[in-house]
């Protein structure tokens, strides 16, 4: 089974609907029909780095090291078994940085936001946008 990944189509004509961005299995351009393999214009086709979450551990400024969207998983997990690690993977404490949307919908995630919007907005105006949206105050 074939993992999808997250590609962006530099093609002028393809930058008006989402940037060009795209998920497959493959590099080809679902509007203009480009592949990375086209002799060409392959280099039109660019594959994203994927944004980890890296939950904030104890210690003030280092993260846990492990995905939020996977904590079985580290940031840099190895490609295949020749230990090197994957640059198609990365990971931040920044959570504007983040690109990946398992660890945007994760409970580590989520709780770092509001815990920056407490410290952004003040804790009683956070706690009412919380109450506004039905969350646990």
């Amino acid at each position: 089974m074939a993992t999808v990944k997250s590609f962006r189509c530099t093609n002028p004509k393809c930058q008006a609907k989402s940037e060009g961005k795209f998920l497959s299995e493959k590099p080809t351009c679902p509007q203009c029909k480009i592949g990375a393999e086209h002799e060409r214009f392959g280099n039109l086709i660019v594959r994203l780095v994927e944004v980890h979450f890296d939950p904030p551990s104890e210690v003030p400024g280092f993260g846990l090291g492990v995905r939020a969207c996977d904590r079985s998983k580290p940031i840099q997990a190895e490609m295949g078994g020749n230990g090197m690690p994957n640059p198609f993977h990365a990971g931040t404490g920044v959570l504007r940085a983040v690109t990946c949307e398992k660890c945007k919908k994760s409970a580590a995630f989520l709780n770092a936001m509001m815990s920056e919007e407490d410290d952004a907005r003040g804790v009683a105006e956070a706690a009412f946008s919380r109450l506004a949206m039905g969350a646990p105050v």
